[in-house]
């Protein structure tokens, strides 16, 4: 079992417990004196060889979609460009329509997805079906700025239905846009890359060009770019604190700060629990006072928080 697998399990049986205590039915949560005395199941963790596409996999990807296309006049394949040069969610991508389409201003308005709706048959069991909901994941409307490639998808695409992209009248899903990658990556030999990494292949390429972190948050329609860099979304660059030394190590010579890199880490329970550092919104990158947390405890403010390039 892995370490978040383990916390998962402990988080239900710890309410489970927390709950009878609550009630006065156990004196005390067994939970409190748990330890865990055997190693962890170690993970392979994942790199940027399978989360983007590299160069030269993005040319070959991009070469086999305009060849399909061309072919089979799908606009499945079109789709799937157009995700790699908006880098939407796939299920935001399924729900575009061309009155979200501001040609003029050389954007599109996302402000709907893909998403499970559960019906009940005639014999009274329980089915899902795939419908489109007026909200995106996140629950925010965003416009996205159109590149000049995106704009030539878009010239190909006959305004005969609702949709963006359409087969045989009928818009396509989401799983028709993933089995599109699951077929060409059968036919190169690789392995499955789904559409959420042509998300994250989008943010790495435009990084590379210079786009600031804070346009690329509001393009993928994340709320908190803190996070999802600590969670290695976007996987050429990091982020570290730079925080101003004690009076005490400042006398031991040196530079006057030290950098620290992001965790999110939960505040420990007891019976006075302090308040995770990441709650409510993410600073700005200019913000001078972003506090820095160890096992619970404040170690410093921060003077300066800056992203530093990693490879």
């Amino acid at each position: 079992m892995t370490y978040r697998e383990w916390q998962n399990v402990k988080t239900i049986i710890n309410g489970m417990f927390e709950y009878a205590f609550d009630k006065h039915l156990l004196k005390e949560n067994p939970c409190d004196r748990l330890k865990i005395t055997v190693k962890y199941r170690q993970v392979n963790k994942k790199t940027a060889k399978t989360e983007v596409y590299k160069n030269n996999e993005y040319n070959e990807i991009l070469a086999y979609l305009d060849k399909m296309y061309n072919d089979t006049d799908d606009s499945v394949f079109l789709a799937v460009k157009f995700q790699f040069f908006t880098g939407v969610r796939v299920g935001e991508l399924v729900a575009l329509r061309w009155e979200d389409v501001d040609l003029n201003e050389k954007i599109i308005h996302v402000h709907s997805g893909e998403a499970n709706q559960p019906y009940m048959d005639s014999l009274k069991k329980w089915h899902n079906k795939r419908v489109v909901v007026p909200h995106t994941k996140t629950y925010t409307d965003r416009d996205v700025q159109l590149l000049p490639k995106a704009l030539e998808i878009l010239e190909l695409i006959q305004h005969n239905d609702e949709f963006l992209f359409t087969r045989d009248g009928k818009r396509i899903t989401e799983r028709q846009v993933n089995y599109v990658l699951e077929k060409y990556a059968e036919r190169m030999g690789t392995i499955t890359k789904s559409s959420h990494k042509l998300r994250k292949t989008y943010a790495s390429r435009i990084k590379a060009g210079g786009v600031s972190l804070d346009t690329i948050r509001k393009d993928l329609g994340h709320k908190n770019i803190l996070i999802k860099c600590m969670r290695r979304k976007l996987t050429h660059y990091r982020l570290v604190v730079r925080c101003s030394k004690s009076t005490e190590h400042k006398k031991l010579g040196g530079p006057n700060f030290q950098d620290f890199p992001i965790y999110k880490k939960s505040a420990r329970r007891d019976s006075n629990p302090r308040p995770s550092p990441w709650q409510g919104d993410t600073p700005p990158l200019s913000h001078s006072r972003i506090y820095v947390f160890n096992r619970g405890d404040r170690i410093r403010t921060c003077d300066l928080l800056v992203p530093n390039q990693a490879l």
